[in-house]
């Protein structure tokens, strides 16, 4: 996620959790002045201040475990209104295609960034030609349920529109990233004494 973007939402959620407080500490005045239908109004103004995402068939999260074909899914949103399930329950079929994006090199990279500016160069605008698509930095590999691992970031894609839905099967899971395992302390040195020389 874009760093600007993701200091924008933070900054959206402390003013939102700074304006939710202030209601919840003056509902307590308001039974004189009719507190309560005040504090729905301005409940129902901070929620414009997170649109709701459209319906998709496509999910994005942190594996939490992987029991058999069942991967069970944290997929946490920002916005505090959001009603969506947080945890996820998706099956694999014999259907599911998953794969794991391993990057490429960057000779490989270079190579095809430069065929890629190549074939821009001699594109001609309203020619029959295709444009060219450019160069992905990664290469999808295909792996199998049991290569998918505890703190995964894997994107799921469904057959049909998921956003509310708490279990459904998968067509697609392309696993993004894997934890970086913390490097196991290097081991001391054994030093074994001299033998000792008898007079």
């Amino acid at each position: 996620m874009n760093k600007q973007i993701f200091a924008g939402i933070i900054i959206v959620v402390v003013i939102a959790a700074g304006v939710i407080g202030y209601m919840i500490g003056t509902s307590s005045i308001g039974g004189v002045l009719g507190g309560d239908a005040s504090l729905r109004a301005k409940l129902e103004e901070v929620k414009k201040m997170f649109p709701t995402m459209p319906d998709s068939n496509f999910i994005s999260g942190q594996v939490k475990s992987v029991s058999g074909n069942v991967i069970i899914l944290n997929t946490p949103t920002s916005n505090p209104f959001d009603e969506s399930p947080v945890i996820r329950e998706i099956t694999v079929t014999s259907a599911t295609k998953i794969v794991k994006n391993e990057n490429k090199s960057p000779e490989t990279i270079q190579k095809e960034q430069e065929a890629y500016q190549k074939k821009m160069a001699s594109f001609k605008p309203g020619s029959t030609d295709t444009l060219a698509t450019p160069p992905m930095p990664f290469i999808e590999k295909e792996i199998s349920v049991s290569d998918i691992k505890e703190g995964d970031q894997i994107n799921v894609e469904a057959e049909t529109q998921i956003r509310m839905v708490e279990k459904f099967e998968a067509v697609k899971i392309t696993v993004q990233f894997s934890p970086i395992a913390p490097a196991s302390p290097a081991s001391a040195p054994v030093t074994v004494p001299p033998a000792s020389s008898k007079p």
